[in-house]
C-alpha cells in the first residue's frame, strides 16, 4: 500500500509536470507561430495569387533619359504588361496611350516564384510617367516616375549598402533619404544576410516598393552593385551561384559590372568585387574609362573594401587591377560597403598614400550602415572623417562645377561634409 501510494502521488506529480510541460509548449508554439505569421504577412503581404508585389525600378540599359525597367513579382504565373502615360490616369486600362508586353521567368529553386521585367524605351528625358503593371484584374496600383536627362543639370543621388541585419534602422534611413528626392539610390551590395533568404529578398523589395518613393510620389530607381552576402560563397569565383541576383535584378550588360551616364557630367561604373581577379573584367574597366575620360565627374562603385579596415584586408584584386586605372583615369570618388561604418579618405594615389588637393587623387568613402551591426573603426593617417554610426550618403553634383557630399546619421544629424570642385568658384 505504500509503495502503491508513493506511485500514485509520483504519476500524479509526473502528470502534473506533464500538463505544465504541454502547456508551455502551448504557449510557444502559439508565440512562434504568432511570430511567424507576422513575419510572414510583413514579407509576402502582396504576394498572393497574380497581384504584383516587391515593385522596383532601374535600367537594363545604360539609357537612363530614354528607358525606365520596372520588376515585380507574383506567387502565381502571371502576363507581363505595362500600362504608362505622361498623365496619371488612375488606374484605368483603356485611359493610358502606352502599353508594353514582356515575358515570365520562374524561379525554379523554390515554388510560387515568379518574376517580371519590362523596359519601357523611347521615353522622353526629364518627363514625368504613370504607370501600372500586371495583368487584367490583377493590376498593381498607379505609380510614377523620372526620366534622367540628356543634358548637364543639379542631380542629387543618394549612396548607402549593406541593409540586411536592423530592417527598422533600414526603414527609418530609407524614409529618411526619400524625404530628400535624389534621382537614384547607388546601393553598394549585401542586401540580404543569405543569398538565398528568399523572404529577406522579398522583405528588401517590399520595402523598396512602399518606401523608397519621394515627397512628389515618385518611385526612387536603384542601381546596385554585388556584395558577397548576395551571392554564394567562400568558393572559387567560377563557382559562385548568381541566381538570386539575375532574378531579382534586371541591369545592363552582364549584370554584374556595367556603366552608366547621368547625363553628360556624370559617369558612374558599377563593379563585382566577388571577381576583382577577373582579368575580363579589368580589361572593359580600362577601355569604360578611357572612353569616359573627358567626363567630369567619374565615380565607381562595388563591394568590398580597397583601403583596411579592422576585420577585412583590402581586397588584393581591386587594388591591383583597379585602383593604377583608378589613377591613370582621375576616379573622383571610389564608394564601397562591406565595413559597417562610415569612412572617407583624404585623396589618395594606390588608394594608400595621401596627397594634397583632390583634383591629384582619389576619395574613397565606406558607406555601409544601412542597417547590418556596426563594426569597429579603423584608424589611419588616410583616414579625413570617420563615425561609428547608422547612415547614409548624401550627393549633389551642381551645374556649377562643383560637388558636395554629405553623410547623415540615423537621426538626420550632419556627421561629414566635404565639397569637391572642377572649376574655381565659392560653392553654391
Amino acid at each position: 500500500m505504500e509503495s502503491y501510494r508513493i506511485t500514485g502521488e509520483t504519476n500524479l506529480i509526473q502528470r502534473k509536470h506533464l500538463w505544465i510541460v504541454l502547456l508551455i509548449a502551448l504557449v510557444i508554439s502559439i508565440y512562434l507561430n504568432h511570430i511567424n505569421t507576422r513575419r510572414f504577412n510583413s514579407i509576402q503581404e502582396f504576394v498572393t495569387g497574380k497581384t504584383p508585389t516587391n515593385i522596383h525600378l532601374g535600367w537594363a540599359s545604360d539609357d537612363i533619359a530614354h528607358t525606365m525597367t520596372i520588376s515585380w513579382k507574383t506567387q502565381q504565373n502571371a502576363s507581363s504588361v505595362v500600362y504608362y502615360d505622361t498623365k496619371p490616369q488612375g488606374g484605368a486600362i483603356g485611359s493610358y496611350v502606352y502599353f508594353v508586353k514582356g515575358s515570365t521567368h520562374s524561379d525554379t529553386r523554390i515554388p510560387d516564384a515568379y518574376h517580371h521585367d519590362i523596359e519601357l524605351a523611347g521615353l522622353q528625358p526629364d518627363k514625368v510617367y504613370y504607370f501600372i503593371c500586371g495583368e487584367p484584374e490583377n493590376w498593381s496600383q498607379e505609380m510614377r516616375f523620372k526620366t534622367g536627362s540628356v543634358t548637364a543639370s543639379n542631380t542629387r543621388f543618394i549612396v548607402t549598402g549593406d541593409s540586411y541585419s536592423n530592417l527598422t534602422v533600414r526603414d527609418t534611413l530609407s524614409r529618411n533619404f526619400a524625404a530628400r528626392s535624389p534621382e537614384f539610390v547607388l546601393a553598394s551590395g549585401d542586401f540580404v544576410s543569405r543569398w538565398n533568404d528568399h523572404y529577406s529578398w522579398d522583405n528588401f523589395f517590399y520595402h523598396v516598393e512602399n518606401i523608397l518613393k519621394t515627397p512628389e510620389g515618385f518611385c526612387i530607381p536603384m542601381i546596385p552593385c554585388i556584395g558577397n552576402h548576395d551571392v554564394t560563397g567562400p568558393a572559387p569565383v567560377s563557382n559562385y551561384d548568381y541566381t538570386s541576383w539575375y532574378e531579382r535584378f534586371e541591369l545592363p550588360r552582364n549584370e554584374q559590372w556595367y556603366s552608366l551616364d547621368w547625363g553628360p557630367d556624370i559617369h558612374i561604373i558599377i563593379l563585382n568585387s566577388e571577381q576583382s581577379t577577373n582579368i575580363e573584367q579589368t580589361t572593359w574597366l580600362a577601355d569604360d574609362l578611357s572612353a569616359h575620360k573627358d567626363t567630369l565627374w567619374k565615380i565607381v562603385m562595388f563591394h568590398r573594401n580597397v583601403v583596411p579596415s579592422n576585420l577585412y584586408a583590402p581586397d588584393w584584386g581591386a587594388l591591383n587591377y583597379w585602383v593604377p586605372l583608378f589613377d591613370q583615369y582621375h576616379v573622383d570618388i571610389v564608394f564601397q560597403g562591406h565595413c559597417h561604418y562610415y569612412t572617407r579618405s583624404k585623396p589618395l594615389l594606390d588608394a594608400t598614400t595621401p596627397v594634397e588637393g583632390y583634383d591629384n587623387g582619389t576619395i574613397y568613402v565606406i558607406t555601409a550602415g544601412w542597417g547590418s551591426e556596426l563594426y569597429p573603426l579603423y584608424e589611419s593617417t588616410w583616414v579625413e572623417s570617420s563615425t561609428r554610426d547608422y547612415h547614409y550618403t548624401l550627393v549633389d553634383v551642381y551645374l556649377n562645377g562643383s560637388l558636395r557630399l554629405e553623410a547623415m546619421d540615423y537621426k538626420e544629424n550632419l556627421i561629414d561634409k566635404v565639397w569637391l570642385y572642377k572649376i574655381e568658384h565659392s560653392p553654391p
